[in-house]
């Protein structure tokens, strides 16, 4: 994980983030708003043609 995310996720930037962590992250999100950025993050990727083997683009 990058430096600045993690410094942006309130995490020490050497330390993995737990399942704790992850499920607590995640659960004090807004949906919507998590979906709209997974959904952008996906739809660039399929563009510029980033998919790595055993991706599958989104249908």
């Amino acid at each position: 994980m990058p430096v600045t995310t993690a410094l942006a996720l309130g995490m020490a930037p050497d330390r993995r983030p737990t399942e704790v962590m992850i499920r607590r992250l995640l659960q004090a999100m807004d949906p919507q708003l998590l979906t709209a950025a997974v959904s952008g993050w996906l739809a660039r990727r399929s563009m510029t043609g980033t998919l790595t083997s055993g991706e599958r683009s989104p249908s």
